[in-house]
């Protein structure tokens, strides 16, 4: 093969015996400047300047016959049955920065825009992302012209969709100022950030941490590092060159998003240049909204999958699931896409969505995963496939977190908590404990414990989910012998704060970070069922552990039953009365 593309290359160069014209590669890797290797083709000499375009040819045979990657030219070449854009590209202009540009985002606004693209619309409100960490993403899209295939239910429905509506990505830390520039120039009406809570900098009781490194470091440097200095840069350079201003739209999953990201934006400009909020008050929007789709890491699977499907290569495959969710406030200062035609929901007050998916989704999210982890279960549905650990969901959304959610209209609650039982039993999904137990926001726990604490209602099984957070954050060995990966923005603090208990198990010097669990950490009816699981997770593990706040009888010689998914009634050993 290595002698056959030689020889066609060598025949676009008008060469008759190529082998002649080669040199080794290190005698001309000044000239070739760093081209590939000819994987093993004896070189010998070079005799003829025609030998460079053989070895530019060469590879690009090379890599035309192997694989051929994802890219505007590489469209036609897609697999039959993959959807592909359907738009012409070209066309696409930014009205879009996004700040979080992962797989949840590219899974979810990226793909509805695609959505209204393909109907013929929403071509000026492409994405232009930003990279605050990593150049993997700008990379992957410089290489890519930003195309990405998704794969909704990998392994089961493989839906695959190649996805346009993302034109570029900035890595931020190497030229700051292009940033702004971008988000300063008239054709951006929105800015989306899907961060999780961690990039708002707000703590417990929704104040800005002024004292936070990262934001004393934006109060005074000319170049932010954060989201919300950038767009503090972008409002005063749109507000000095007499721009209108933009909508600024949270995709994370924090309660009342938009004045969650109003809060924290309004303080850092008003530290930052008091004359600046009086013009974001008046040109900035901030609408609530309610997202919600499953988006795991991407895994080597996927994108054999992808390349299998599509017949392309392709670096920035993202996997999810087939079910998506929005449901926004109608809030907006500079237009919007009509997403409503491709399934968005728009609702004068998101709150009892929000309530309903935090609550229910993510606070069962969180438990789900933070006690699989630590039980060294790898994946959510290998988890979900206990008997035991989808008792303790149904219960906890029945006894506890259910309770606290409003009627929802157009909404049946018993349905929808059968739905998010199957969507985490589904394997298509392949999510992991550590991703979500890393990724789930903690607030939605820490808030809906204080509300049942308010209401004086039990809090059982959302103190075990809280001692199971504080103990993955201890690190260590899971219970078959793996480590535990602790991703947190502040484990270091916990790890600290983890030793200097009066014994292993006691959760008071951690519980006392406001920063998280703002006065939770004082209030005896939280600290004491926190720590009576802590030391049963420490003691006797996470099964005991979950039959003891269930009150299941678990006297019979049982250890996680794996197989398939039960019912509450089948799957329950007796209460203990």
């Amino acid at each position: 093969m290595t002698i056959h593309l030689l020889r066609m290359a060598a025949g676009c160069a008008g060469l008759d015996e190529p082998w002649r014209y080669v040199a080794t590669e290190a005698s001309c890797r000044e000239k070739r400047r760093g081209l590939p290797s000819l994987e093993g083709a004896q070189i010998k000499k070079l005799h003829n300047p025609s030998i460079i375009f053989i070895f530019l040819q060469f590879s690009y045979l090379q890599k035309r016959v192997n694989s051929m990657r994802l890219s505007n030219a590489a469209l036609p070449d897609i697999s039959a049955g993959v959807e592909k854009p359907a738009y012409d590209r070209t066309q696409l202009k930014s009205g879009i920065v996004m700040f979080g540009l992962g797989n949840f985002a590219r899974s979810h606004l990226a793909k509805y825009l695609h959505d209204l693209m393909q109907k013929g619309e929403a071509l000026d409100w492409a994405i232009t992302g930003v990279s605050l960490v990593g150049t993997a993403s700008r990379d992957n899209a410089l290489a890519q012209d930003g195309l990405y295939t998704l794969i909704e239910n990998p392994g089961s429905d493989n839906r695959a969709t190649v996805i346009g509506s993302v034109r570029n990505v900035i890595y931020a830390p190497e030229n700051p100022q292009a940033v702004i520039n971008v988000m300063a120039a008239p054709d951006i009406r929105m800015v989306a950030m899907a961060m999780t809570a961690n990039g708002y900098y707000l703590d417990s009781h929704g104040k800005l941490m002024l004292d936070h490194p990262d934001i004393r470091h934006d109060l005074t440097a000319p170049r932010p590092k954060t989201a919300l200095g950038y767009i503090a840069h972008a409002l005063k350079t749109r507000r000095d060159e007499g721009v209108g201003g933009f909508t600024v739209q949270s995709l994370d999953n924090i309660v009342h998003n938009g004045d969650y990201t109003r809060e924290a934006l309004m303080s850092f400009i008003t530290a930052w240049d008091p004359s600046l909020p009086a013009y974001a008050r008046e040109n900035t929007a901030f609408p609530n909204s309610m997202v919600d789709r499953i988006a795991p890491k991407t895994a080597p699977k996927h994108t054999a999958l992808a390349k299998a499907l599509t017949g392309l290569e392709d670096g920035n495959v993202i996997p999810t699931e087939i079910f998506t969710q929005w449901v926004i406030e109608d809030a907006y200062v500079a237009g919007r896409p009509n997403f409503e035609k491709v399934g968005a929901q728009f609702v004068p007050d998101v709150t009892p969505y929000e309530i309903m998916k935090l609550r229910l989704l993510n606070v069962s999210h969180l438990g789900i995963a933070c006690l699989g982890d630590v039980a060294g279960l790898a994946g959510i549905d290998e988890t979900m496939a206990n008997a035991d650990f989808q008792a303790f969901m149904e219960r906890l959304m029945e006894e506890e977190t259910g309770p606290t959610v409003p009627e929802v209209p157009g909404v049946d609650l018993a349905d929808y908590k059968k739905t998010l039982v199957a969507r985490f039993v589904n394997p298509a999904i392949d999510d992991t404990t550590q991703r979500v137990a890393t990724d789930a926001p903690l607030q939605v726990l820490v808030d809906t414990v204080r509300e049942r604490l308010a209401a004086n209602q039990p809090i059982e099984l959302l103190s075990l989910i809280a001692a199971a957070w504080l103990k993955r954050t201890r690190g260590g060995k899971n219970e078959r012998g793996g480590d535990i990966v602790v991703n947190h923005p502040l484990k270091d603090e916990l790890a600290r704060l983890g030793m200097q208990g009066a014994s292993n198990s006691d959760p008071l010097p951690q519980l006392g970070l406001k920063s998280l669990f703002g006065d939770l950490g004082e209030d005896e009816r939280f600290v004491a069922p926190v720590a009576k699981y802590l030391h049963l997770l420490d003691t006797k593990g996470v099964q005991e552990a979950m039959w003891r706040a269930l009150g299941i009888d678990g006297s019979a010689p049982f250890k996680f039953h794996t197989g398939a998914v039960v019912d509450n009634a089948a799957g329950l050993r007796p209460r203990v009365t």
